[in-house]
């Protein structure tokens, strides 16, 4: 693995998606330490910006800027032209459109170093052309309309008039002025964005309804705008809202409420709970808290309620709290935890946990809620309010102030809210509030009845007395007390004029997220002889019993849903309707690819989940109904992110204890061939007519029952594996092979075999048992006509040779997997093949080949939705760019991988990304990244990402001049390739060892003789990348040799220089010249050599790296030194030193200091020899008249400080240089080198 090889890739949706991504080869990186030149830093090119037109016409997905990007310059102006003229007599618009203008002529000027610079022109285009749009399509009064906008109008020409300036200023200053200034430069640019999307935003919002109205026809104001597609398009974040309304009647809480807001407030974080019986306030407690004025201000938009009712299981809770933070839910929930905790992080955030004890309650999951709860409250910017039902609070978290359960509010409380809901109040209403222990939720419903037209209190008390005067009587407790209040609004008169609104009442209680529109109209559609749906809606919202959330879902309060749960369940009918609805919605989990159909079980899962699990748990209902229902749906929660098991679990207890079918065990017979369900990690055809042409799925003699019991384990087996839970998975694999066996399921057990092959992939001792299970579920795929069965097969074998740097064998498996996926048109199997055939091009080195593929593989993923396939197609071709140096389009694409991914967290991206930060020399960046990445790797024992990570954190210390670290994990790394089997990983490793070897032992031969070695087996494999590398490496060792070997070091830089030119890698190129510019330094040819150092400059400022830049700068100042040109040579290497500073290369900062004390020396020889003379021996010259004593004095005064760096004092510099080569680097040459430059100052007076 390492700088040239990629392990394993997993088939993009294709045989297995659990398996970890694939490792594309990482750049070659480049330490440049001036002096001693050692590089280990590689790619880096021209910034290519996204929304340059030619460049967005190939970006897809959700880099897609939905058509707002402009062809050309010219179609802007043309627009700004019209604008202009149309609206001659409105100065401010004038304005807008010559801004716009001026700032389109200045972007022909933007050069890649002002990246930031262009991408603000670039956002302005897009908003411009929004705004003239707009403007263009105001139609009748435009006095009118212009009127509502201009002071929106005038804030856009204020911001546009501000950008204009401060870009045009930034072309005045000179390059090294804007390098010094750069983070002064860039925070200016970041002001003046946030202040364009802050004003177009508000220009957006007002203009939407507007121009939309001025677009109706004035004739008929029901006719729609004249078109529909004229809203204004909004490149800002839409957020949905987060945060329940505040309660409109709160009476008696007053004293809570403050309580718990000042422990908020008096806290950084707290942890809270809200206790109590049902109905006695706590949701209504903890949003008033929330919407408090204090607490809105504190936590402003980021405040999120969170209703637990309908939350069973933990992977349920986990990711319904990802999608309150706006953290995408269509992935794996294994490190889910992880993004969650690390958004929380990122600002001060109040989430309420509201039902909390519906998760809490199920002992089978309680020790993981509470795991969770731990984990979120031990964050110190987020404060938890959980209200849950009883008087015990969840374990192992320290609650902050401990409130007690709540009570029921007192007397004058509860009539306050009585009466204003139902402006009644008398002895009756007193009595019927009494009844209730007034509690919260039964006074409302009270009310609720009493407010009716026609009802009276002392009815309501009549019927009171006579339902439930034993049981007030008998003292039972409050939770009683509210089913009697719930049990009287269910049997209200106006309930009892419509009977059919306690039967929907009874179908809507069995769904824990509500009724959506879509189930609502089956219901008013299939239940029409049953009872009326809409009257019954109606008179449930009448007594509100009912309510509409934000989605427009039907919902229940949650203490009437279980009251009406337990004791009103809809009759067996009805059951069957609601459970056959959501059995076919379930089904529909294989045709999860459709967009429409991912977001209706998206929007569903919660109920589905339920009704499966009812249906599985009741005894009336036949296990082979749902079979294929409850597998479907299982893929499309693996698909989707939600990744529970429950469902099967259920199933597979089912099938344990149930004859599925009541004729033979056995059968061969076509009706129930098209009932085989097969799940497996084949990607689902769309069209399973097709897939059954190529091969027959029902085999003659299946035992069904065994086979089911296979298939359960099987998915049970992917779903702990996309888990990350391998030995776990392994288990049900090894299952499901046995029942496989025992039913006669060829075709199962060969899917068993190539899954249970994928998890010995982690480790290269059991690469040839891999092997051998590829190649018998080949042969039996083979045997039983199961064509695409074999090409994923083949796959599986192309990734052993992967790993094992056998790349032609690996090209050719893959070549012929595609093969065979295009003659069958399977579009997720060509995905697959072409990021596995992308990823063997980029361990051949050939990466613009390689890119060619993901790009190929991109659109196929996209067209089918594949969410996974995205991702790894993204991160494929941010490799490929960062291996040819273009590290911005390396950033983005990898960016786009992580947000696809997302909230799963691929340790594989941060390792990308942190190699991205590492070619720009963001060596803290890198440093934090990698080791993010390491820290997932060792989660899953992922042995191929952790020798990923140590080889490349190896490289970071080295640049940092942490050398023996960087020793210590050059060598684990080499130990995990071997393990692995990756040999080109291992001499990669041991390139890097040697650099560091080196250094340390300060004998260049130690260095030489290891990287030699790595040299061998780079060209055993025609790796062209890692040959440059090596190469190249070995050069700047036999400068270092006494005497330096200047003339070796030259031709290999050149031979490098080829290598890395012929694979597109600008690093490299740039690398050569800074090095050739040192050499020809060396042969004191000081006139050739700023020719070099120019080109190298020049590379390394296209590419954005600044720390190769800040080398280029390092050898120009000593170049300008050895010419006598001191104080340019001053002026560069300052320069040089704050950069390197800037991107903490701590090793090149105390270069740059070691030759700027040279630089002072040079410029002032005659100011220092006083002190020198007198430290060293002790001479005093009696005969200096007072005039000289004072100078002496004065410059005594320059040179002593011992405690703070004087940057104009030789020796001081010196010193400091000193000290870091002593204290960080363990480099004994430089220290005695540096100790060899103050003697020959010394000896020179």
């Amino acid at each position: 693995m390492g700088l040239s090889i990629t392990p394993v890739e997993a088939p993009s949706s294709g045989t297995i998606l659990f398996y970890v991504s694939p490792r594309k080869a990482p750049p070659l990186p480049r330490i440049n330490s001036n002096t001693e030149a050692d590089d280990a830093r590689m790619p880096n090119t021209i910034t290519t910006n996204p929304l340059i037109p030619e460049q967005s016409a190939r970006n897809t997905g959700i880099l897609s800027t939905s058509g707002a990007l402009l062809s050309n310059f010219g179609a802007l102006f043309g627009l700004a032209k019209d604008v202009s003229e149309a609206f001659d007599n409105v100065p401010y618009i004038k304005a807008i459109a010559g801004t716009v203008q001026l700032l389109l002529e200045i972007a022909e000027s933007v050069q890649n170093n002002e990246k930031r610079a262009k991408e603000l022109i670039d956002k302005v285009q897009i908003y411009a052309r929004d705004i003239f749009e707009a403007l263009l399509m105001i139609k009748g009064d435009r006095e009118e309309v212009l009127a509502k906008l201009k002071q929106d109008l005038l804030d856009v020409t204020e911001v546009l008039e501000n950008i204009y300036d401060t870009i045009k200023q930034l072309f005045a200053l000179t390059f090294f002025t804007r390098i010094l200034q750069r983070a002064e430069i860039l925070a200016r640019i970041e002001e003046q964005d946030r202040r364009l999307d802050t004003s177009i935003t508000s220009f957006q919002v007002r203009s939407l309804s507007v121009i939309r109205a001025n677009q109706v026809n004035p004739m008929n104001r029901n006719e729609p705008a004249l078109d529909n597609n004229l809203t204004l398009r909004n490149n800002l974040p839409r957020f949905k809202n987060k945060l329940r309304s505040k309660p409109q009647i709160m009476f008696g809480r007053d004293k809570e409420i403050e309580e718990i807001v000042c422990l908020i407030l008096d806290n950084k974080s707290a942890s809270i709970t809200i206790l109590g019986s049902g109905g006695i306030g706590k949701t209504s407690l903890a949003l008033s808290v929330a919407h408090d004025h204090r607490i809105s201000t504190k936590y402003t938009d980021n405040r999120i309620f969170l209703s637990c009712e309908a939350i069973t299981s933990t992977e349920h809770l986990i990711t319904d709290l990802a999608f309150a933070l706006d953290i995408p839910t269509d992935s794996t929930d294994t490190n889910l935890v992880t993004a969650i905790l690390q958004k929380l992080t990122e600002t001060p955030t109040l989430i309420v946990f509201d039902n909390f004890e519906t998760p809490w309650d199920r002992t089978d999951i309680r020790l993981g809620v509470e795991s969770l709860l731990q984990d979120i409250s031990s964050v110190g910017t987020c404060t938890i309010i959980v209200t849950l039902r009883g008087s015990q609070r969840p374990s192992g978290i320290e609650w902050t102030g401990r409130l007690p359960p709540l009570a029921p509010v007192n007397l004058k409380s509860a009539m306050a809210t009585f009466q204003t809901i139902s402006n009644k109040m008398d002895e009756f209403a007193v009595k019927l509030i009494k009844a209730v222990d007034c509690i919260p939720l039964a006074v409302t419903l009270l009310a609720n009845l009493a407010a009716v037209d026609g009802e009276t209190t002392k009815v309501l008390w009549e019927r009171w007395s006579k339902e439930n005067t034993s049981m007030v009587e008998n003292g039972r407790d409050r939770l009683t007390s509210l089913e009697a209040s719930v049990e009287l609004s269910l049997f209200s008169p106006r309930m009892k004029r419509d009977p059919g609104a306690l039967s929907f009442l009874s179908i809507l209680a069995l769904l824990p997220d509500g009724m959506s529109p879509e189930t609502s109209q089956a219901c008013d559609v299939q239940l029409t002889t049953a009872f009326n749906v809409k009257r019954a809606i109606s008179t449930l919202r009448q007594n509100a019993l009912i309510y509409d959330d934000s989605n427009g879902f039907i919902r229940i309060l949650s203490p009437i849903r279980l009251f009406v749960t337990a004791h009103h369940p809809p009759d067996w009918s009805s059951r069957l309707f609601i459970q056959n609805y959501f059995i076919d919605l379930a089904t529909q989990g294989e045709n999860h690819i459709d967009p429409e159909t991912r977001k209706r079980l998206r929007a569903e899962s919660g109920n589905t989940e339920a009704i499966l699990v009812d249906c599985l748990l009741s005894q009336k209902s036949a296990v082979d109904d749902i079979i294929s229902a409850a597998l479907h749906f299982c893929q499309f929660m693996y698909c989707s992110g939600i990744s529970s098991t429950q469902i099967i679990e259920l199933l597979d207890r089912r099938l344990q204890t149930k004859k599925v079918f009541t004729e033979d065990q056995t059968t061969n017979k076509s009706s129930k061939r098209s009932k085989m369900f097969r799940f497996n990690f084949f990607q689902w055809r769309k069209n399973s007519s097709s897939l059954e042409k190529i091969h027959e799925f029902a085999q003659q003699n299946v035992n069904f029952p065994l086979k089911l019991r296979g298939d359960c384990f099987g998915v049970w087996g992917q779903i702990l594996s996309r888990q990350h839970k391998f030995s776990m998975a392994q288990d049900k694999f090894e299952s499901a092979i046995i029942y496989h066996k025992q039913a006669g399921d060829l075709d199962g057990e060969a899917y068993d075999l190539h899954n249970l092959a994928y998890l010995l992939l982690r480790d290269s001792s059991t690469f040839d048992e891999a092997d051998s299970q590829f190649q018998q579920a080949y042969n039996i795929h083979k045997r039983e006509g199961n064509i695409i069965g074999q090409a994923h097969d083949l796959m599986g074998r192309g990734h052993i040779s992967l790993q094992r740097a056998m790349l032609q064998d690996a090209h050719k498996h893959f070549e012929e997997a595609l093969g065979i996926f295009i003659e069958l048109s399977d579009e997720y199997g060509q995905a697959a093949a072409l990021n596995n055939l992308a990823s063997t091009l980029i361990s051949c080195s050939k990466f613009s080949d390689a890119a060619v593929f993901y790009q190929r593989s991109l659109a196929l993923n996209l067209q089918t939705g594949d969410a996974w396939g995205i991702s790894q197609s993204y991160a494929g071709l941010g490799n490929s760019f960062l291996l040819r140096s273009q590290l911005a389009d390396a950033r983005k694409y990898i960016q786009a991988a992580i947000d696809v991914h997302s909230p799963l967290v691929d340790g594989y991206h941060l390792h990308i990304l942190g190699r991205v930060a590492f070619a720009e020399a963001q060596l803290i960046e890198a440093e934090e990244k990698l080791k993010q990445a390491q820290n997932l790797h060792q989660e899953i024992n992922d042995i191929p990402g952790l020798a990923d990570g140590s080889h490349f954190l190896a490289l970071v210390h080295l640049y940092q001049g942490k050398t023996k670290f960087a020793l210590e994990e050059a060598i684990t790394a080499k130990r995990l390739y071997q393990k692995l089997g990756n040999k080109l990983g291992e001499a990669d490793a041991t390139a890097v060892q040697g650099m560091a070897t080196a250094r340390l032992k300060m004998k260049p031969v130690y260095g030489i003789n290891l990287l030699e070695k790595a040299l061998k087996i780079h060209q055993e494999v025609a790796c062209v990348l890692g040959q440059a590398f090596v190469t190249h490496h070995m050069g700047n060792l036999y400068l270092r040799k006494d005497p330096p070997d200047i003339q070796t070091a030259m031709e290999l830089f050149k031979k490098a220089f080829h290598m890395h030119k012929s694979i597109g890698n600008a690093q490299g190129e740039a690398d050569y010249h800074n090095r050739i510019a040192e050499c020809l330094m060396r042969y004191q040819l000081f006139p050739d050599a700023p020719l070099h150092i120019d080109q190298a400059l020049d590379l390394h400022t296209r590419i954005g790296d600044i720390g190769s830049q800040a080398d280029d700068i390092y050898i120009k100042g000593s170049v300008l030194l050895n010419q006598g040109r001191t104080d340019e040579a001053e002026t560069a290497i300052k320069l040089a030193m704050e950069m390197h500073k800037q991107v903490g290369m701590r090793f090149a900062e105390a270069c740059d200091l070691a030759t700027l004390s040279s630089v002072l020396y040079e410029k002032h020889p005659d100011t220092y020899h006083y002190q020198y003379l007198r430290e060293i021996y002790g001479y005093e010259d009696e005969d200096e008249d007072e005039d000289e004593d004072e100078d002496k004095d004065k410059n005594e005064e320059i040179c002593e400080s011992d405690d703070e760096l004087d940057m104009e004092s030789p020796k001081s510099v010196l010193a400091e240089a000193e000290k870091i080569f002593k204290t960080q680097v363990f480099a004994p040459l430089e220290v005695s080198q540096c100790e060899r430059l103050f003697s020959l100052w010394i000896e020179e007076w």
